[in-house]
């Protein structure tokens, strides 16, 4: 945990805290001798955790600055699944710079769906969507993703079952940007 005037600063990458844990820690009154005490905003890095939307919509209504989270949730899948994810992040656009949607068995039939909307998060920086069968389908969802965001610095897409076709498809958009 790091303080800095009305910001503190807490990072769990790394390591795994139960959802409980986390909510205790965001709803105690920090005391520091240079900010005295009382409630402040909190820069949340939850990248080692793996998150429902539902808490991710929780902490938006606590004092939190989101800045990393990696999301696993089944219902991503479901009719309103993707609009709810990137309404979710949305809610957190002003910090929020790392998404990891590692191992979320998004496949070829449902990525283009899931990854639509992230065409439209221009503010993040670092991608991960490994261990995902995208397969052919969604490389063309990445290569959307990749053409639209100025701020992507860091994809990672191992083990994501592309075939050469669909590599070439992602390696287009990556020559531009």
């Amino acid at each position: 945990i790091r303080s800095q005037k009305q910001l503190i600063t807490l990072s769990l990458k790394g390591r795994y805290v139960p959802h409980l844990m986390i909510n205790e820690i965001l709803e105690q009154p920090f005391t520091d001798t240079h900010l005295g005490q009382g409630r402040y905003s909190v820069e949340l890095d939850l990248s080692a955790q793996a998150i429902s939307l539902s808490y991710l919509r929780s902490l938006n209504k606590q004092q939190v600055q989101l800045t990393a989270v990696k999301i696993f949730d089944p219902y991503i899948h479901e009719n309103e699944g993707p609009k709810e994810l990137i309404d979710s992040l949305s809610l957190h656009k002003k910090h929020l710079r790392s998404v990891s949607l590692s191992m979320n068995h998004i496949s070829g039939f449902d990525a283009p769906r899931i990854l639509e909307g992230f065409k439209d998060l221009t503010w993040i920086e670092k991608l991960i969507i490994s261990r995902n069968a995208l397969k052919d389908p969604g490389s063309q969802a990445v290569a959307e993703i990749i053409a639209s965001n100025p701020s992507l610095t860091f994809l990672e897409i191992d083990n994501t079952d592309l075939s050469d076709n669909g590599l070439k498809a992602i390696a287009i958009p990556l020559k531009r940007h």
